[in-house]
């Protein structure tokens, strides 16, 4: 059940993803800024909003990677 929490998390935070890039789409870089998920204080161009998740995600995929490497070479010895 803690995996599919973690499955659903990540859904929804693709969701908010796709919402960013129809943002852009229809605004174009500069148009509204977008607020932080740490408040309103922290609010980015959507340029800005973008590099972050993006980069945010790439870490997540290379911990997946470390995470299967670790359980298949467990499974193998």
């Amino acid at each position: 059940i803690a995996g599919m929490a973690s499955l659903q998390r990540f859904m929804t935070l693709l969701d908010g993803f796709a919402e960013v890039l129809a943002c852009a789409r229809e605004h174009g870089w500069d148009g509204p800024r977008v607020t932080s998920t740490l408040g309103p204080v922290l609010r980015f161009r959507i340029c800005d909003a973008l590099r972050f998740a993006i980069a945010h995600q790439e870490r997540h995929m290379l911990q997946i990677e470390r995470t299967l490497e670790q359980v298949t070479g467990s499974q193998a010895a």
